[in-house]
C-alpha cells in the first residue's frame, strides 16, 4: 500500500525545518542515531518544501565524493554539485516534490537503501505538474551517502517551459 513520505518521516514543518525525524512533539532523532533508511527518507521528505532545506542537509549527509546519478541530469560529485543540481529545480518551475513511498528496504548490512516511489512534481501554485515512478539505490559509508542512483523514465518527466 503506498504511503506518503511524511508518514515515514513525519515531515511536518517543525520536523523538516529542524532537519530530522519529528517525534510527534517537536523532538528530533539526531542523524547519528537514525538508520540509513530513516536518514534517506528524512532527506527526500525535505523536497516537498523546495530545495532550501534539502540543500542545508546535503553537506552533513553526503560524502565529499558522493555520486548522484539520475537519467537526463548531469551526474554530481560531492555536496556542492548536488546542491547546484537541486537549486535548478526552482529555475525550471518546480517548487517541490511530494514523495509517495511504495517500498523501502535495506541490504543485510544496512549500508544500501532501496526505494520504489512516486515523485509528484509540484509547480509554484502548488499544482501537480506530473508524477514520476522512481526506483533508487542509495549507498552509505560511515553514516553518509556515498552513492545515490535513481532510475526513472525521462519521457514521463515533462517540465513546464
Amino acid at each position: 500500500m503506498p504511503v506518503r513520505i511524511d508518514e515515514f518521516a513525519a515531515a511536518d514543518a517543525e520536523g523538516v525545518e529542524s532537519g530530522g525525524l519529528s517525534m510527534g512533539h517537536g523532538g528530533r532523532v539526531p542523524s547519528s542515531l537514525m538508520s540509513n533508511e530513516q536518514t534517506f527518507l528524512d532527506l527526500i521528505a525535505t523536497w516537498e518544501h523546495g530545495s532550501r532545506i534539502f540543500n542545508q542537509r546535503v553537506p552533513e549527509l553526503f560524502t565529499h565524493d558522493c555520486k548522484w546519478i539520475q537519467p537526463g541530469q548531469p551526474t554530481t560529485t560531492g555536496p556542492k554539485e548536488a546542491i547546484a543540481l537541486a537549486d535548478g529545480m526552482e529555475q525550471v518551475g518546480i517548487s517541490g516534490i511530494r514523495v509517495i513511498v511504495l517500498a523501502v528496504g535495506s541490504s543485510a548490512d544496512g549500508n544500501t537503501v532501496f526505494t520504489e516511489r512516486i515523485d509528484e512534481i509540484v509547480g509554484p501554485e502548488g499544482t501537480l505538474i506530473g508524477s514520476v515512478p522512481v526506483a533508487g539505490v542509495t549507498e552509505f559509508r560511515d553514516g553518509k551517502i556515498c552513492s545515490w542512483r535513481e532510475y526513472f523514465d525521462t519521457a514521463a518527466l515533462v517540465l513546464p517551459s
